[in-house]
């Protein structure tokens, strides 16, 4: 915590994520581009990693707005980027092993992110309502939620394939 009070995340820090982002009203065709390429994956090994490259821009963008402090866009994306982690999770029982190794602990960057976003929520409260706050806590807490619960299945996962072949 000592670290993060003496070395706070500035906005020039972050660096702009390419493309559309969250809240440019063109931002949809981003969307709609993602869930064609979803749609188009060949295989599960294909579609997690699409996906997971999703999960990666989408926390690369949550980071962005939250600290060029576009509240709004940040909860919105939040609710994007759970809805990509359950995508992956349903996925997981049909994908390699060596896949499954590779995405172990692979959400770990999303979760820094994440974890670092609420301690600054936390530490240095933005100037907006209560209320907000506690949104944004929220969807932050669902987020964070939802990746465990992918890393945990991953795991399970492959513990079990473990002892299958015992």
């Amino acid at each position: 915590v000592s670290l993060l009070l003496s070395n706070p995340i500035l906005a020039e820090d972050i660096t702009k994520p390419e493309g559309i982002l969250p809240g440019n009203p063109f931002y949809f065709l981003d969307i709609l581009f993602e869930n064609i390429r979803l749609s188009l994956a060949d295989d599960p090994e294909e579609f997690s990693l699409v996906a997971m490259n999703i999960a990666d821009e989408r926390v690369h963008e949550i980071e962005y707005l939250f600290f060029n402090r576009e509240y709004d866009s940040v909860e919105k994306t939040l609710k994007r980027y759970g809805e990509t982690i359950e995508k992956i999770d349903e996925i997981v029982p049909e994908l390699s092993t060596e896949t499954l190794n590779q995405w172990d602990g692979e959400l770990d960057f999303g979760d820094s992110v994440l974890v670092s976003i609420g301690f600054e929520l936390f530490l240095n409260p933005p100037e907006i309502s209560e209320e907000e706050i506690k949104l944004l806590q929220k969807e932050l807490e669902i987020a964070l939620e939802k990746e465990h619960k992918v890393d945990d299945h991953v795991y399970q996962e492959l513990v079990e394939r473990e002892q299958r072949l015992e």
